[in-house]
């Protein structure tokens, strides 16, 4: 799985690409590429919309692996069990890709 990770000051946020953006809503995934915006260069935003775009096609091969509910375990809840999960899930992340790429982020020039 990958890890988008942006360092601040004394610190860092790191997450999970499949997880939080799957489980996230949009007011918090906007408070995210706020923060983003200020310490990532435009470089980290394109390698965040490939991770998503990658991400799509994992939830798409763990939901067909889990086709058959039986077989699904605890730790999947998020795994989409039917199509228009799917379907709903990969359009978030699409809305999250369009949203990406309006924005600006710092630029790979004006770092020291």
């Amino acid at each position: 799985m990958k890890n988008f990770k942006i360092e601040y000051g004394n610190g860092f946020i790191s997450v999970d690409v499949h997880n939080y953006f799957a489980k996230a809503d949009l007011p918090s995934i906007k408070k995210l590429f706020k923060i983003a915006k200020n310490f990532c260069t435009e470089t980290q935003k394109s390698e965040l919309i490939q991770a998503l775009r990658t991400s799509k096609e994992y939830w798409a091969k763990k939901s067909n692996r889990y086709s058959y509910p039986h077989h699904k375990s605890l730790l999947d809840d998020l795994t989409p069990t039917t199509e228009k999960q799917l379907a709903k899930l990969h359009a978030k992340i699409d809305r999250i890709i369009e949203i990406l790429q309006t924005e600006n982020w710092k630029n790979e020039t004006s770092l020291d």
